[in-house]
């Protein structure tokens, strides 16, 4: 549809989809002006029912000529599709505000008395739209900077004293925001608007729906027999007087709703206008309710002191006909008694209920408030809570699995077998739903806004909206991976790390250039995070380090440079409760807080334990912790079939094990692993349980020489890792074979042992690493260095075919990680052997096969090398939870191209799958101790 003209309107985009239609923006070519087309479904063109309700809201919305409405110019029918054509507004729905959180009580409450006037409006004119709810309330500004709710989509209107379109006992709408008549299928007239609209107002306040449950059932119970938590026991700060209007708009009954919205208006504005002149009457609980998320603090200008606004709710005791107090009482003052029932804690009270209790809570409000006056005001500490999900499919071991957002209301996690996507666990709705467009999704990270998730894919930094959409690209990656990101404050800058380089970068959070922020030289920079500072520095926390099981805390200033290493460990955040929190190390399980000045950036304590088994913290603005599994497994290597069946566990366990290497004999295996320290290299015999340490030194990358008798191995003595080589017996000194500025490792040997791929860092800022050669000299010792593939691109992991003529390589050139093979020497021609992402590349002994990790799968590719190069399509061979966990290579393959050498976690923790877990208030466990 995209450039065609219907009518004398061109279609320029896509706006949005719905169950009835589907909406495009377009240009009026007459009037030149910018429309919104709203188009029938194709698949309901046919449907004359569809077809009829979609004329009839037209006809409903164009009837109606008001500010708070959505304005409709004309429906039409061109070649068969019928089209409304209304006016264009720019803005956003009130559902995507309330995602970011609750809402400012004035803002919520102007809010509502404009939709109330939009539904006056049309009620005078008998038309009621039976859908009111945030995605059908658009807020636009105008050009004063005020806000303007549109009501939007009459499709579900009614008009009186007509018949309806469907039967007596059929429901339309949304669920959660139905009457008790509506959900029900009962007649619908005005009132079930009104009922709507209390809904949206609650939910405006609390962030939450009012009447909940896991399936429609469900909510229709607790829409007709169930009360919702009183507001007053949701939000501190929220007056009494908006407790009772809420509970009028949803009585069970019509009759005991407002009659008309004229009413409800009047009583929307008083309030507003008690709220700005700090008159109005504030009920607020004795500690916060415990929920999914915690509790919520009122932006509110009222009475000061718990006892004073107890004070005046002993006198405010009358209601209006209208259900709003009124200082000398009145004949209905029985409504308004839900907050003082649940400050004594009793069960949530209905409205028959109610009517008993007034005047003993009205009497417990003026004894509290003569106890506060005596006493003072105390506040008892939020309560912590704990509680943990394991998401399906959540990847093992990948870095930045799960962020919580600053305002404690949602979690993004990564899930999936195979290119995970970003899921969101909203949490006071326990169901989470998958993020489209986030597919291949890296290192999601928060907007300090809540209403962003920037992430990385295809080679990109990207965002997209909480409530989904088109993700945005902001930046091409300057090299991958993606380290990590974090938004200001202000939500202008997003800062990220990259590979290659290893330094931290910044954008604009609108997308453009990217800018070197620290230069990460020897050490990569990684998981940035802001601090709040005092004063106009802007500071930002991260994780530094030399290796991955070598990882430091750092602060750096970006207006001078400078870094400073606050402690050992990975994954920082700020806590509000002046402290750092932080993983023991990336292979170390145990979570440590730092007491911290964001004043002077010094510790201003000592650190202290807080958890033993989880890792890669996050927090929210309230304190809300969110921690993942970090068990510290053993590991050992193991073989596996072509199926995937596992056939035995050899060599010995180990904390940490990574790139196994069979030796040319298929006798022994040489790693990159660790035990307690650093990682060195180590070989593990297959025939017996033995395990050899040959050094003691940060290692990284780690080969057999092809005769078997040495190890080249790459390691940091001059602040780069460089390569060398010794005796597999571990005998003699280690030879520097190659060293320069960047950091270079070992990648294979030709069979002849007269060259040596690698990989060598990038020496230019905005550069991936590269693939080079070592040639070893005609004459004499030592050898000559080749560039075989430099490009501004990532790429590495370089095998070379058994024969030498060929080389299997990694690079992200296309948006992603894929496998290629180009011709060696000369680096000629070029072929694309995964087509949907591919890292490892290992040869069959013979030549004949290619194998590939894509995801946790590993794939086959049948290859021939007898006259060039050729390749079949990838075949999947089996699932591991070991591959994918870094680019890095996982298994080995014997020799007959039977077996697959794997790492397999061992012990009682094995088979544990990891969860999610979440902590509000988390240092109110700590407060004493570390006052003690």
């Amino acid at each position: 549809m995209i450039g065609r003209t219907i009518s004398h309107y061109r279609i320029t985009e896509k706006l949005g989809e719905g169950g009835m239609g589907v909406v495009y923006r377009a240009e009026d070519t007459k009037l030149k002006r910018s429309v919104a087309l709203k188009f029938l479904a194709s698949h309901l063109i046919g449907a004359a029912e569809e077809k009829e309700r979609f004329i009839r809201e037209a006809q409903a919305a164009a009837a109606l000529d008001h500010p708070n409405i959505c304005t409709v110019h004309e429906i039409d029918e061109v070649e068969g599709q019928i089209f409304i054509a209304m006016a264009y507004l720019e803005g956003e729905t009130l559902a995507s505000r309330i995602e970011a959180g609750p809402l400012k009580l004035g803002e919520a409450l102007d809010f509502a008395v404009q939709t109330a006037k939009g539904l006056q409006e049309a009620h005078a004119k008998s038309i009621f739209h039976r859908d009111i709810k945030p995605a059908n309330l658009m807020i636009t500004t105008t050009g004063t900077s005020e806000q303007l709710v549109k009501i939007m989509d009459f499709g579900l209107a009614q008009l009186a004293e007509r018949s309806r379109l469907t039967r007596q006992d059929t429901t339309l709408g949304t669920i959660a925001y139905m009457s008790p008549e509506q959900s029900v299928g009962s007649g619908t007239d005005h009132r079930t608007d009104i009922w709507s609209l209390g809904v949206v107002l609650y939910e405006m306040v609390s962030g939450l729906l009012p009447f909940r449950g896991e399936y429609n059932q469900a909510i229709t119970y607790s829409i007709t027999a169930e009360e919702p938590e009183p507001l007053t026991a949701l939000r501190t700060g929220v007056p009494m007087e908006l407790e009772w209007l809420v509970a009028k708009c949803l009585a069970k009954k019509a009759e005991e709703r407002y009659q008309n919205a004229g009413d409800l208006i009047v009583d929307l504005a008083n309030l507003g206008k008690k709220i700005e002149s700090g008159k109005s009457t504030i009920l607020r609980p004795s500690s916060p309710m415990v929920s999914g998320r915690g509790s919520q603090q009122a932006e509110v200008g009222q009475a000061g002191s718990v006892g004073e606004g107890l004070a005046e709710a002993a006198v405010t005791t009358g209601v209006t006909g209208s259900g709003v107090p009124s200082p000398d009482g009145g004949p209905e003052a029985r409504r308004g008694t839900a907050g003082a029932a649940r400050l004594v804690g009793a069960a949530p009270a209905t409205t028959r209920e109610r009517v008993y209790v007034a005047a003993a809570a009205v009497l417990l409000a003026a004894l509290l408030a003569v106890s506060f006056a005596h006493f003072g005001e105390t506040t008892a500490p939020a309560p912590v809570r704990r509680f943990a999900f394991s998401p399906e499919n959540f990847p093992a071991n990948v870095p930045g699995r799960a962020v919580i957002s600053p305002n404690g209301r949602h979690i993004a996690y990564l899930a999936g077998s195979n290119q995970p996507s970003i899921w969101i666990r909203d949490l006071q709705r326990e169901e989470p739903r998958e993020v489209p467009g986030t597919e291949g999704a890296e290192r999601p990270f928060w907007s300090s806004d809540s209403q962003f998730i920037g992430f990385a894919a295809e080679g990109e930094l990207r965002k997209i909206h909480l409530a989904g959409g088109t993700s945005i690209t902001l930046c091409r990656l300057p090299a991958s991976p993606v380290r990590g990101g974090a938004w200001s404050p202000d939500g202008e800058i997003v800062v990220f790390g990259a590979g290659g380089p290893s330094g931290l970068y910044q954008v604009s959070a609108r997308g453009g250039e990217t800018e070197l922020l620290f230069e990460g030289t020897a050490r990569s920079l990684s998981n940035p995070h802001f601090l709040p500072l005092e004063g106009k520095v802007r500071a930002i926390l991260f994780e530094a380090g030399q290796s991955q099981s070598n990882r430091e805390v750092a602060v750096g200033d970006p207006e001078t440079g400078k870094l400073r290493v606050l402690t050992r460990g990975a994954y920082p955040v700020y806590s509000a409760s002046g402290h750092i929190l932080y993983q023991t190390n990336r292979y170390e399980s145990g979570l440590w807080a730092l007491p911290f000045s964001s004043g002077t950036l010094q510790p201003s304590g000592e650190a202290f334990p807080i958890a033993e088994s989880l890792g890669e913290p996050t927090l929210s603005a309230d304190g809300s912790l969110v921690a993942i599994d970090s068990f510290s497994r053993l590991r050992q290597l193991g073989w596996r079939d072509r199926d995937g069946n596992q056939l035995e566990l050899v060599g010995q366990p180990q904390e940490r094990i990574q790139q196994p290497w069979l030796s040319p004999d298929q006798q022994r295996v040489v790693v990159a692993g660790s035990e307690g320290g650093s990682t060195d290299v180590w070989v593990h015999e297959l025939g017996r349980p033995v395990k050899t340490r040959l050094t003691f030194e940060q290692v990284n990358t780690v080969r057999w020489t092809p005769s078997g008798e040495g190890i080249v191995f790459s390691a940091r003595r001059e602040g780069n890792f460089d390569i060398f080589q010794r005796s597999a017996d571990g005998t003699g000194e280690a030879e520097l074979l190659v060293s320069s500025d960047g950091n270079e490792n070992p990648s294979c040997w030709t069979p002849d042992g007269k060259y040596l791929m690698y990989q060598r860092g990038a020496l230019q800022t905005g550069r991936g690493p590269d693939i080079w050669y070592l040639e070893r000299k005609a004459q004499g010792d030592g050898f000559d260095a080749h560039p075989f593939l430099e490009t501004r691109f990532f790429e590495g992991s370089a095998r070379l075919s058994p024969d030498g003529l060929f080389v299997a390589y990694i690079s992200d050139e296309s948006g992603q990680n894929n496998v290629y093979v180009r011709s060696f020497p000369d680096g000629g021609g070029k072929l694309q052997i995964s087509p949907r992402g591919g890292i490892q590349a290992r040869w069959a002994k013979d030549g004949t096969e290619l194998f590939y990790v894509e995801g946790d799968m590993l794939m086959s590719v049948s290859v021939s090398t007898q006259k060039g190069f050729e390749a079949r399509s990838p075949k999947p061979l089996f699932r591991h939870a070991g591959f994918g966990v870094q680019a890095a290579t996982s298994f080995d393959v014997s020799a007959d191209g039977q077996r697959f050498l794997v790492i397999e976690s061992v012990g009682e923790e094995a088979e544990e799958q990891q969860a999610i877990h979440v902590i509000e208030n988390w240092y109110e466990e700590f407060r004493d101790r570390e006052q003690d």
